[in-house]
């Protein structure tokens, strides 16, 4: 079935109204139409079934860019901290991956899993308590402009808690991987309510180019054992 533009709908509609009401007024009354209520009836089911279709019509814009957005990475941003196309964490410091397995429920993986795209449930990196960082190395040189942290809902949750969603974090961007003087980039909240994935911009106008960036948790929401990152991505103007 081909949709109609919603404006031409509209008026074709409209016609459709006013003939079928005058009909309604001037038809003479019969043996089949000596009851007002089936008149009146068929009035009402035109009119709903008229503007629900219309209002299907107006829709279909936002549908359509909502599958749109959601085929883009559910960002619309490039990332350019995904795995397949070349990015890797090179460093983790001192966290400490917490290795733990639960049957039919979760298993968690190492830290290049925050690189990838798969975020079904336990497929992210968890780490022992509250506090943890990875560094990563991108592929290419990009202007930062802005970061997105994933963590599955709390509607996909067995326990119906994520308290093991990062809380508090700040990103960084170096210059090498021995770099001491690393600039902040900015310091962000991930909410346990919000949407899976959230993005973070940069405030400052003056960012340098990087190529390597570093993650740093500072806090969960609660979960005394371990953290666990489902996602992290990297966003910015690509440097020719």
């Amino acid at each position: 079935m081909v949709l109609l533009h919603p404006v031409t709908m509209r008026k074709e509609l409209a016609g459709l109204a006013r003939s079928a009401a005058v009909t309604v007024t001037t038809e003479k009354t019969t043996p089949q139409s000596r009851h007002p209520g089936k008149n009146c009836r068929y009035c009402f089911c035109f009119y709903f079934i008229s503007y629900f279709y219309v209002f299907l019509c107006l829709q279909r814009n936002d549908i359509a860019q909502a599958l749109r957005l959601y085929s883009e990475d559910r960002t619309g941003l490039v990332d350019y901290a995904l795995k397949s196309t070349g990015a890797k964490v090179i460093n983790t410091g001192d966290t400490e991956t917490y290795g733990t397995c639960f049957p039919r429920l979760w298993c968690y993986y190492h830290a290049e899993a925050i690189l990838e795209p798969d975020v079904s449930r336990g497929n992210c990196w968890a780490f022992k308590g509250h506090k943890g960082s990875a560094t990563i190395q991108l592929p290419v040189t990009i202007r930062p402009t802005g970061f997105s942290v994933e963590h599955i809902p709390k509607s996909m949750s067995p326990t119906g808690r994520i308290d093991n969603a990062p809380k508090d974090f700040s990103v960084y961007g170096l210059d090498n991987p021995n770099d001491k003087l690393e600039t902040l980039l900015g310091k962000f909240t991930y909410d346990q309510n919000g949407t899976p994935v959230q993005t973070f911009f940069i405030q400052p106008k003056d960012v340098k180019t990087y190529k390597i960036i570093e993650l740093r948790v500072e806090s969960n929401w609660g979960n005394p054992t371990h953290t666990c990152i489902y996602r992290f991505r990297v966003h910015g103007d690509l440097q020719k």
